[in-house]
Parts: structure tokens; sequence; C-alpha cells
């Protein structure tokens, strides 16, 4: 990551690990840095930072966006994005200030914008509101620990099993 980079305007108060895959939507008032993988939407009033070994499957919206990584999704950037040289995008991308280094690999649209209209993104959860999601009265949260992902394939075939196992018991009680 270049140090020189002028993109960082709120603190990074998230940082997800390079040994980190996270399902759903992200929504933060501050910076993040991505060093692991997030599956999902992310919505940022900072900058979001993509290392190296970072991957964003789903869309962004940001104020600012510095990318070293990999996405996969479209972004409405408010203020300023940056592909560095380890860059790979594929996906369309709004904003008022593009940057991309001669070594970026970018698979996509750019509209340059003198203001950025971005989107809400579906299944995007306010900080609030996901601080006070609650069990069910009388139930107690669930954990699964016993369940261990290594990949976004593993997580995605998780995803499966859980539907499958669904229409099963439905078909049960037939």
């Amino acid at each position: 990551m270049k140090k020189n980079s002028k993109a960082s305007q709120k603190p990074v108060s998230t940082i997800i690990g390079a040994d980190t895959i996270i399902g759903g939507s992200i929504t933060t008032e501050n910076s993040i840095r991505i060093d692991g993988s997030v599956v999902g939407g992310l919505t940022s009033k900072g900058t979001v930072i993509l290392a190296p070994t970072g991957k964003v499957t789903g869309n962004i919206v940001a104020d600012y966006l510095v990318v070293a990584g990999t996405i996969e999704g479209d972004m409405w950037i408010k203020e300023r994005a940056e592909f560095e040289n380890t860059a790979n995008i594929n996906g369309d991308i709004t904003t008022t200030r593009l940057i991309i280094d001669e070594d970026a690999q970018f698979h996509g649209m750019s509209i340059m914008a003198r203001e950025v209209d971005a989107p809400e993104l579906s299944g995007s959860m306010d900080v609030q509101d996901a601080a006070s999601t609650e069990a069910p009265a009388g139930e107690e949260p669930t954990e699964d620990k016993d369940m261990e992902i290594k990949s976004v394939t593993d997580l995605e075939m998780a995803g499966t099993a859980d539907q499958e196992e669904k229409g099963n018991t439905e078909e049960s009680m037939d």
C-alpha cells in the first residue's frame, strides 16, 4: 500500500484478518481494512482499504477506496478510488476521481461523475440495528462451533446444505 495516499480520511476502526471470511453485509462509520474475504455488501463512510490478500465479492459504497486485492462487484465511491498495481477488479465503478496503476487489472466500466448517487445496499444493517438483534424470547442464541470454513466455496456449500436440510424437513412433514 502506498504510504503517501491521501485517501485515509477517517481512522481504521475495523480490520478483517487474512484468515477471516465474513458472509453478509457490513456497515461502518469509519474506515475498514480487509486482509481476508467479505462475501456481501460493504458500506463505509470512511475509506475501504483492500490489502493484496483481501477480496470482496459484493458491491461497495464508500467515501474512499484503496484496492490492492480483488473485487467482484460494483462500486460507488463518493470521493476517490485508487487501484494499485496488484488490484484485480471485476465490476463497474462510479466515482468523482479514479487512479489506476498501470499494472492493475480492471474489467468493467468507469463512470466519472461530479457527484456520486450511491444506492442503498440491500440486506445492509445499521450498526445499532445489528446490536439490538436478539434471539426470540425463551431461546438461546445458537453457535455452530463444529463448522470450519476454509474458503468461500465452503461458505457457499454450507448455505446449500442448510437449504437442502430445510427442504428435507418440509418433505418429511407432508
